[in-house]
């Protein structure tokens, strides 16, 4: 729908003290826009682990919100916020992140 997305989505470690570690899932989310802002609350459902991280299971529930604003019809630039968590493991965090989008169906329909 023009509101809620849903799709498969992975996170993992390159390097680090967990480097080599992964986490695969589903991500459901829904989407809002205000004159020129942009609110995605979003959760990720998935499972991993590796590299001797203390995941338990490895089942993984990631809530998140993120906040942006669209610069032009095709650019838009973000910032989120959200908690990852083993949920029988033994990790738990905050995360936050900036990103920057580009609407690549606004270049096809030029």
């Amino acid at each position: 729908t023009p509101e809620w997305y849903w799709g498969g989505a992975g996170y993992g470690a390159l390097t680090g003290e967990r480097g080599g570690y992964f986490i695969g899932g589903f991500i459901l989310g829904t989407h809002y826009e205000w004159n020129r802002w942009v609110l995605e609350p979003q959760l990720f459902l998935g499972g991993g682990g590796g590299h001797g991280a203390p995941q338990g299971g490895g089942g993984v529930l990631r809530p998140s919100l993120s906040l942006g604003y669209q610069l032009n019809n095709a650019l838009t630039v973000m910032i989120h916020a959200g908690y990852i968590d083993f949920v029988n493991g033994q990790i738990k965090s905050s995360l936050v992140g900036v990103s920057v989008g580009y609407h690549y169906n606004d270049l096809l329909a030029k």
